[in-house]
């Protein structure tokens, strides 16, 4: 059981960034105010480069952490650290957010449909019934999940459907690493967690941005307070999926950690701030 508060680390940078991913121990994914624009943020030099004049909102890594989808209203675009970019998918009307299904095969909506493109542009096939921007996929279960009229649901690669949700207004699902649950929030409640082979939901805790340590053993969130227009506070807490506990691990009165995320080797968890600051605290060294 986890006992201490942590020790939140600001790193000193002069510009507004979001946290949007953890490319490396020593590497985060940014974007600026809006999310607008992508940044590669080197840990150790303090170093921060811009990729893309894109869109960072809801972009996706891909498995071997060398490239990055991201959205561009009707376009998919495929973006190497190096900066270099293409489109690799047209449509006449705003498309879906991507997801990467292994490192040569992606997926994202368009029309009612999971559209299965290759890294070349190559349609590969379709999956049809799906009426939503927002999707993602497990490798381990083979399925995809997506929210549709405020509801969660699983979709097989045969089409076959199933609604895991019932009252509520639920949004942004996410697989686990090994496949086996999916957390999703609810606009008045919190983070739910879904386990897929006992048919299970489980009530987590308020907050929000829950998102799973490397071996998906945790999840990691914070609950944050505002008055009305900004956020006024904000800690982060962990919960144990096996244990089935919540425990809160920072206490920062000067510092509201937003949107963690984990380091690839779990020793560290990445945070932004409502100012624009980035930060971590040491994590794994207590926990484990």
């Amino acid at each position: 059981m986890l006992h201490l508060l942590l020790l939140a680390y600001l790193f000193k940078l002069s510009n507004f960034y979001i946290l949007i991913d953890v490319k490396s121990n020593e590497e985060l994914i940014l974007s600026g105010p809006k999310y607008q624009g992508i940044y590669l943020f080197n840990v150790k030099s303090g170093d921060v480069k811009k990729i893309s004049e894109g869109n960072a909102f809801r972009l996706a890594l891909s498995p071997k952490g060398d490239k990055i989808l991201y959205v561009d209203y009707n376009r998919i675009k495929l973006l190497d650290f190096d900066g270099s970019e293409k489109v690799i998918a047209e449509h006449s009307e705003k498309v879906g957010f991507p997801v990467w299904i292994d490192d040569s095969l992606l997926a994202y909506t368009f029309d009612g449909v999971i559209q299965l493109v290759d890294t070349l542009g190559n349609l590969k096939g379709s999956i049809d019934g799906v009426r939503s921007y927002y999707i993602d996929y497990s490798p381990e279960a083979k399925l995809f999940a997506f929210q549709e009229d405020d509801q969660i649901y699983l979709i097989d690669w045969n089409g076959n459907r199933k609604k895991i949700t019932d009252d509520g207004i639920f949004f942004a699902p996410l697989f686990s690493p090994d496949g086996r649950f999916v957390t999703y929030n609810e606009i008045s409640k919190g983070i739910f967690l879904y386990d897929i082979e006992s048919g299970e939901n489980v009530f987590v805790s308020k907050g929000n941005n829950p998102s799973w340590s490397p071996d998906g053993s945790l999840l990691i969130f914070n609950i944050s307070q505002d008055n009305g227009y900004d956020i006024v506070s904000s800690e982060i807490y962990v919960y144990s999926v096996s244990e089935k506990f919540v425990k809160k691990i920072t206490n920062t009165k000067n510092v509201s950690e937003l949107r963690p995320i984990f380091s690839p080797d779990g020793k560290r968890v990445y945070f932004c701030t409502p100012e624009g600051g980035l930060g971590y605290v040491n994590f794994g060294k207590f926990f484990r």
